[in-house]
């Protein structure tokens, strides 16, 4: 697996994993746009020469909000998500922030325990954040 950066490029791919993984995703044109902004950072996973997954964050003077975290379904379980979150907190933490916060679906237990192995603790629950499904929110802190 190699983890790099993300490009606008990238947008495409990006859009297509979205589409497929996350419940409330992301158009094109605005992911576009966040891959070209300097607020948000992306990376990318490529396990061979696939497109395997993608992280975001977006950072605010010194707190940065993790977007999204998709792997494709054909390569989980393979530690694509932990290489891609230790990639973008180290750039989170790297650029001077000090806290960073996420939500994740409370049935999303795969998820949540990554998270939670990486040192994010529960802030609060949204209820009925993704349609019937709560969120936590979830806060590392350095």
């Amino acid at each position: 697996m190699r983890v790099t950066d993300c490009t606008v490029s990238d947008a495409g791919d990006i859009c297509l994993l979205e589409k497929e993984c996350i419940e409330c995703a992301w158009s094109e044109k605005d992911i576009s746009a966040a891959l070209a902004s300097s607020d948000y950072t992306f990376v990318k996973a490529e396990y061979g020469n696939e497109f395997a997954g993608y992280a975001g964050m977006r950072l605010v003077l010194d707190t940065a909000e993790i977007c999204n975290v998709a792997v494709k379904p054909a390569f989980r379980r393979r530690g694509i998500g932990r290489g891609l979150m230790e990639a973008l907190l180290q750039r989170v933490f790297s650029s001077g922030a000090t806290s960073v916060y996420l939500e994740v679906a409370e049935d999303n237990t795969a998820a949540i325990g990554l998270y939670s192995s990486l040192g994010f603790t529960e802030v609060y629950k949204r209820k009925r954040y993704y349609g019937e499904k709560s969120a936590y929110v979830m806060k590392l802190s350095r």
